[in-house]
């Protein structure tokens, strides 16, 4: 679905992506200005809200790309399966368990995941055929996969801060 469709030709795409939409839309340094003018005329009262943002905000036809890239920064990868974590920023999550085990697995199986948390332990995940690889402070562990691919942090019985998260989808 194109953008201009969802903000001019008002189709509904789904929650998640009209939230974000419209984080992007106040964001960016670009459109901000002009979005919060559509969305103070909008509280205002207006016959036509697609024309509305058609005339302060424009077509977003060139920027479908720009907001891809964003989406794909921006987004959280991680589906907690326990309620035991907070996002702390972007790269940051704190994860705490007592006397369980909660797991944040990742939405999609990225090839590489990351986590150097300064001086303690660093990791990274990948995939080779059926194989895991996982490289625990620097040594290499392979293991045949049982499961299909999923990836993510998990507490045993503690608080843990991860930091430097990233992935690879």
């Amino acid at each position: 679905m194109a953008l201009d469709d969802v903000t001019i030709g008002l189709q509904h795409p789904g929650r998640p992506l009209s939230m974000a939409l419209v984080r992007f839309l106040q964001f960016d340094d670009a459109l901000g200005d002009a979005f919060a003018d559509f969305r103070a005329a909008v509280d205002a009262g207006v016959d036509d809200e697609g024309a509305e943002f058609e005339s302060r905000v424009g077509s977003l036809a060139d920027r479908e790309d720009d907001f891809d890239a964003w989406l794909r920064r921006e987004q959280t990868p991680l589906t907690p399966v326990y309620l035991e974590w907070l996002h702390v920023d972007p790269t940051t999550i704190f994860g705490f368990a007592d006397g369980v085990v909660s797991v944040a697995r990742f939405k999609d199986a990225p090839t590489t995941y990351r986590h150097p948390p300064g001086d303690t332990v660093s990791w990274e995940q990948s995939f080779d055929g059926d194989e895991v690889v996982l490289r625990i402070d620097g040594v290499e562990l392979r293991r045949p996969i049982v499961f299909p691919p999923a990836a993510g942090p998990a507490v045993p019985d503690s608080d843990v801060t991860f930091l430097d998260v990233a992935w690879t989808p």
